[in-house]
């Protein structure tokens, strides 16, 4: 498996400054985030890479991370599958650079629209996204997230199961599942379908402040955490892995210390560091 991190988790970052930390420590990829606004060394830039000039800054990045070993592992995107013309744009930028892999929006579930009515919408989009995928080479995927039409691997399943695993693919969250979604057979059903694998973990907490936000539900509250102090088993989330035989990349996003901010009571390098040699422990172990 090869290591690498998704950039949302090092906002304070530059991408000339997180390639070179990177090398040093011992990542193999890169995932870099889209389309972020403000960033924090400066509030008129958008983060990491922008959607305007995305085939150019893809392949700045491509010449940094080929000076310092490292690799365009998936492009950590949101296009929505209705929209083909930004599809295609994205399909043609990531081939370019040698990029496997760009993350499609899965469409969201807010109770309004049928469950039903939503996969089958998402099913005819897909059709025209793997068409689109064939064409350059490359791989939709699509992330198993709460509050969406696939916040589990059986839903993932549901959807996916249809298409070319070639083409079409499912990045898998296990630390999204503890929110909503959860299923120990996840990455066996999933199998081929696999094709990228997010690293983060979190716990549910009492909302002591009694504020309703996205990371509320009811009482509860989660938060994120290192990855031996949530509730995502990952040793046993890796060895399903291995016995799949799964050799792609596994990202970190880890968000303690706050989301697409400075984090607070530990720095992104500790992070990077801290989870690397996490993961890399609980490999030796399986």
């Amino acid at each position: 498996m090869k290591m690498s991190v998704m950039t949302v988790m090092a906002p304070d970052y530059r991408l000339e400054e997180l390639v070179p930390l990177m090398e040093k420590i011992g990542y193999d990829c890169i995932e870099p985030a889209i389309g972020y606004k403000k960033a924090l060394w400066d509030q008129n830039k958008t983060w990491h890479i922008s959607d305007e000039n995305l085939k150019e800054e893809l392949k700045s990045l491509n010449k940094l991370c080929a000076a310092h070993g490292i690799k365009i592992c998936s492009l950590a995107s949101g296009i929505p599958s209705s929209d083909p013309a930004k599809i295609e744009r994205y399909f043609d930028a990531i081939a370019e650079v040698g990029c496997p892999m760009a993350r499609v929006g899965a469409l969201n579930y807010d109770g309004k629209t049928r469950y039903k009515d939503l996969l089958e919408k998402a099913l005819k989009e897909i059709e025209t996204v793997e068409k689109l995928a064939k064409k350059y080479k490359v791989k939709a995927v699509f992330e198993t997230h709460m509050k969406n039409i696939i916040p589990s691997a059986s839903a993932a399943y549901r959807m996916v199961s249809r298409f070319d695993p070639e083409n079409i693919g499912v990045v898998f969250d296990p630390a999204n599942g503890i929110v909503e979604g959860w299923e120990a057979f996840g990455v066996d059903l999933l199998d081929k379908y696999v094709a990228h694998v997010h690293v983060k973990n979190l716990r549910w907490d009492i909302n002591k402040s009694g504020e309703a936000s996205y990371f509320t539900q009811g009482k509860w509250i989660w938060t994120f955490c290192g990855i031996p102090d949530g509730i995502a088993d990952w040793p046993a989330v890796f060895k399903a892995l291995k016995a799949i035989d799964y050799k792609g990349a596994v990202s970190f996003e880890d968000f303690e210390g706050g989301y697409v901010q400075k984090p607070v009571g530990i720095t992104t390098e500790q992070k990077l560091r801290r989870d690397f040699n996490d993961v890399q422990s609980i490999l030796k172990g399986l």
